[in-house]
């Protein structure tokens, strides 16, 4: 989470300089850290459940995670006619900020 928050950082960074390679090298990191926070937590997750409930969880899974993702989409989406591109970007990094900080400090306990 905190690679994922960081390289959302440098999404930032790159849009307010205007970089496009920076940008591409950023997003990347940003998904490939996203991609391996999920995996993670799905592990987490399938730790102790028998294969006859793993359908039930995953379906669970991916409703809140498309839930998660389309919600602040459609919020940006209606947000974009009044707000730069720049803008929307710092209201995307908040919500990492946000879901990093919960995830640290969840993780302790």
């Amino acid at each position: 989470m905190v690679i994922f928050f960081l390289a959302v950082m440098g999404v930032l960074a790159s849009l307010k300089a205007a970089l496009v390679v920076p940008f591409l090298m950023a997003s990347t990191m940003a998904g490939a850290a996203q991609g391996a926070t999920l995996t993670g937590s799905i592990r987490a997750l399938l730790d102790g459940i028998e294969p006859h409930e793993r359908a039930g969880l995953f379906s669970v899974i991916y409703a809140t995670s498309y839930t998660g993702a389309a919600l602040p989409s459609f919020i940006a989406g209606r947000l974009s006619g009044t707000f730069s591109l720049f803008q929307i970007a710092i209201f995307y990094a908040i919500l990492a900020a946000v879901g990093c900080l919960v995830t640290l400090f969840a993780g302790r306990r």
